[in-house]
């Protein structure tokens, strides 16, 4: 061969090299994506695998693929950081972390958590890793709770139980602290381990620092189950079933995740749904006055049912019209509430019933606290639905103001107008008609500086 034909080949052979490198580099540089893939043991229900995102607790599919010789691949962008879900059917289904690198994990039973095997992850290394562990400590626990239950509470055979169970409970909590210690900068550590429990001296210890594990500024918590188990288990374990300790759990929920947007608008959510769904009504009505109304509904996001239920409130606020209503007295006298209006200055609606203890307390302090204002009237709102009940009640305690009812109770047009959720209740409308306070106490209605 002579020497123009080797060195044509040489520069040949160099072109296509630098050709194939720019082939490769182009197809790396339009791949960057993640993938995430593995095998699987599937039977003919399950031909396809779907891929889920977690958002506060509810999975959202984003993707699915067709088992294909027994290997599934989802080759997609980089989603956001977080708990994914890798699913056949709805309980056939494993939780898996999403950090945004290539994850390679192997199921080998066609239940998926019973036999999973995760080769390229560490982050789902660790987290499942802990899974199996938690797993093993909890059919410990149920065995021992078993056992507890066909012995008489605060036996000797109780306690020794108890014992083991508390044992085992602090080797879960230790194991978690240790993952968490050894792998610092993981997903895992900032997710999980925002579910830490440590050693409390008391109960009262326990509420303070229940929250203190988990970064309400990082926005990762709402992409995952943490907000709304964290929030049930304080509601359950460190709340008192009142108005007044509902309130104060949420005043304290509603503070502390206000340092995220998006966690703080979730949680506002969260507890939105779920007291109106399950009430108290009046606790669900305070969440709305104080963080949907005084914020505006436009600055958050929420269901239309919400939304709609707001704007409810939001016509009852001060600096409104008040729903008018006309309704008889006890003496079967009508009143009409426009008119009614016009004589004071001043009217307190105040809604009560005969059977409210704390309406009889307020009832002689409201007397004696008007006795010496003249421009102001009250209007009483009976809720009671027994006309001879409401009636010996006017009678004996010589109520000193015009009292209507229509003896429907909680049902009453005008209750169901004002959207009132307990007794007492008072509102204060000027002459004009227009709301100029909705007081939550007789306390709080004799501070008002209208007067």
């Amino acid at each position: 061969m002579c020497i123009g034909a080797v060195i044509q080949d040489s520069i040949a052979f160099k072109l296509l090299k630098t050709l194939a490198l720019l082939v490769v580099f182009f197809v790396a540089a339009n791949s960057s994506g993640q993938t995430i893939y593995g095998n699987t043991v599937c039977n003919n229900e399950h031909k396809y695998l779907f891929l889920e995102e977690v958002i506060g607790g509810k999975a959202y599919v984003i993707d699915s693929v067709r088992i294909n010789n027994g290997k599934y691949q989802f080759d997609k962008p980089e989603n956001p950081m977080g708990y994914y879900r890798l699913r056949y059917a709805e309980q056939n289904r494993i939780d898996f972390i999403n950090d945004q690198n290539h994850i390679e994990i192997n199921f080998n039973s066609p239940i998926l958590q019973n036999d999973l095997e995760v080769i390229q992850s560490k982050e789902n290394k660790i987290l499942w890793q802990y899974k199996y562990y938690s797993k093993d400590k909890q059919k410990e626990l149920k065995s021992i709770m078993v056992m507890q239950s066909h012995e008489v509470k605060g036996s000797h055979e109780w306690s020794i139980l108890q014992s083991k169970r508390d044992s085992i409970l602090l080797e879960k909590s230790t194991y978690l602290a240790t993952l968490c210690a050894e792998n610092p900068e993981t997903l895992f550590t900032r997710l999980v381990g925002a579910t830490k429990k440590e050693n409390y001296l008391d109960k009262e210890e326990e509420k303070n620092r229940f929250f203190e594990h988990i970064d309400f500024s990082d926005p990762i918590m709402v992409r995952s189950s943490i907000l709304p188990s964290l929030m049930m288990n304080y509601f359950q374990l460190h709340t008192e079933y009142s108005e007044e300790g509902f309130i104060e759990s949420i005043d304290r929920i509603l503070s502390i995740s206000r340092a995220n947007s998006t966690n703080y608008e979730f949680c506002l959510n969260f507890i939105l749904t779920l007291f109106n769904r399950v009430g108290p009504d009046i606790v669900f009505q305070y969440v709305v006055e104080q963080y949907l109304l005084d914020g505006g509904c436009s600055e958050t996001n929420v269901s239309d049912h919400i939304k709609m239920l707001a704007e409810n409130y939001r016509a009852i606020q001060p600096g409104n019209e008040a729903p008018l209503f006309v309704q008889k007295t006890a003496n079967n006298a009508l009143v009409d509430l426009k008119e009614f209006l016009l004589k004071k200055e001043f009217t307190i609606l105040f809604f009560w019933s005969s059977h409210c203890g704390f309406c009889s307390e307020s009832i002689p302090k409201l007397a004696k606290w008007k006795a010496n204002k003249s421009n102001i009237q009250v209007l009483g709102i009976s809720l009671d639905q027994d006309k001879n009940e409401l009636t010996t009640y006017l009678k004996q305690n010589k109520i000193p103001w015009e009292n209507i009812s229509d003896l429907k109770g909680w049902k009453s047009d005008i209750v169901l107008k004002y959207m009132i959720h307990k007794t007492p209740s008072f509102y204060v409308i000027n002459k004009r008609g227009t709301i100029m306070a909705k007081p939550a106490s007789f306390e709080d209605l004799t501070e008002l500086r209208l007067w």
